[in-house]
């Protein structure tokens, strides 16, 4: 009889061995890591050339008007697709005007905007870590200053017609929409080439003629910086965990096999008049990324849990949270990590009418990994009985 036994103890590790090792190699999904309002940062820097779209200016004589712009920026993406960054900028313009000795005039403009930033190659293709250039679309509103009008704009006649005037400073509001390639030269630093045009209100120029806005293009080149995120990257990237319909098959199987092997051993266990109830020495409750509520697939093995207790009264749990060591931060996977140990056992006490004082829970954070070769497999919370 007992040689019975032991076969079939044999062939049950056999078979749970077989089922956890496919655990360890479970079809895996992916997905975009989580990331807060510190993260995704960038800052830059912008120099080139601008063209105003203003009386008298002629495409045709556009040289004579070219003038140059600089601009600073800082934003953050949101996620692949979406972000947003602030400007400052300084642009130097020229306008036209035939009563002036050499035919234009000099302004300038301080200004400010809030773009929204579109990825298209996210927006149409999925996202690629890996991507060299982005093409993004831009669309903002701002705030223009214009100022130092040269003193020889001070004329009532304006070309060859009466135009109102006025060479004070002005304060106008802006609109803006534009189009950039962002080249990756490093992990850290891209290379932004970009275009805009923005509207604004014809008395920007110091003149106003028979339209209700001026325009002014701009082209800019320059670099941003990428400051690295709470994973330590500077780029958005995917974490792979996994399905967790393959979990709860793989837990559906595991639970059947152990329960065939608990009928045999009882009665295996009658036929000698001696009497067990074993259970495994631990539990696992697997988890996905910044989770610590048990999933429903998860639920059978707080049952399992709660079911032993039950059978033995003077026995006590021992849960045990751990965290993943390449997600978050040391602070923060204990944290986590012990939350899923405190909802564990909040579960068996208000769910089970467990006592709370049966029950141990304790954090061991990104400290320890169960698993060195499987990272996602250590958001885990173990249970022992004593």
């Amino acid at each position: 009889m007992k040689k019975r036994f032991f076969s079939l103890l044999c062939a049950g590790v056999l078979m749970s061995g077989s089922v956890f090792a496919q655990e360890l190699t479970p079809d895996t999904i992916h997905a975009l890591r989580y990331y807060n309002g510190s993260d995704n940062w960038f800052i830059g820097a912008q120099g080139g050339i601008n063209y105003p779209g203003i009386e008298d200016v002629r495409f045709k004589t556009m040289g004579k008007y070219i003038g140059y712009s600089a601009q600073i920026h800082a934003g953050k993406f949101f996620n692949p697709t979406l972000g947003i960054r602030f400007t400052g900028g300084y642009d130097s313009y020229w306008g036209a005007n035939s009563n002036l000795d050499n035919g234009n005039y000099h302004f300038n403009s301080l200004n400010t905007f809030v773009d929204g930033i579109l990825n298209f190659n996210s927006l149409f293709c999925k996202y690629k870590e890996s991507t060299k250039v982005n093409v993004n679309g831009l669309l903002g509103v701002g705030y223009n200053y214009f100022w130092g009008y040269d003193n020889e704009l001070d004329k009532q006649v304006y070309g060859n017609q009466n135009y109102p005037y006025r060479t004070t400073g002005h304060h106008f509001l802006a609109i803006r929409l534009g189009m950039q390639f962002a080249i990756k030269l490093s992990e850290a630093v891209d290379l932004n080439i970009e275009g805009t045009l923005s509207s604004t209100d014809d008395f920007s120029n110091a003149v106003y003629y028979q339209r209700e806005y001026d325009y002014y293009a701009r082209v800019l080149a320059g670099i941003s910086y990428h400051f690295k995120d709470r994973y330590g990257d500077r780029r958005m990237k995917y974490d792979y965990y996994t399905d967790a319909n393959k979990v709860a098959d793989l837990n559906d199987e595991i639970n059947r096999k152990r329960n065939e092997l608990e009928e045999a051993s009882k009665i295996i266990i009658k036929d000698e008049n001696v009497y067990s109830n074993t259970v495994d020495d631990d539990i696992r409750i697997n988890y996905l990324i910044n989770d610590y509520k048990v999933d429903k697939t998860q639920a059978s093995q707080v049952a399992l849990i709660a079911e032993y207790l039950k059978e033995h009264p003077d026995a006590k749990a021992n849960i045990v949270g751990y965290a993943d060591v390449k997600t978050g931060v040391p602070v923060y996977n204990l944290y986590i990590a012990q939350r899923r140990a405190d909802y564990v056992k909040k579960m068996l006490v208000k769910g089970y009418k467990i006592k709370e004082d049966r029950i141990i829970t304790e954090s061991k954070g990104d400290t320890v990994q169960p698993y060195e070769n499987e990272n996602d497999w250590n958001r885990v919370v173990f249970v022992t009985f004593e």
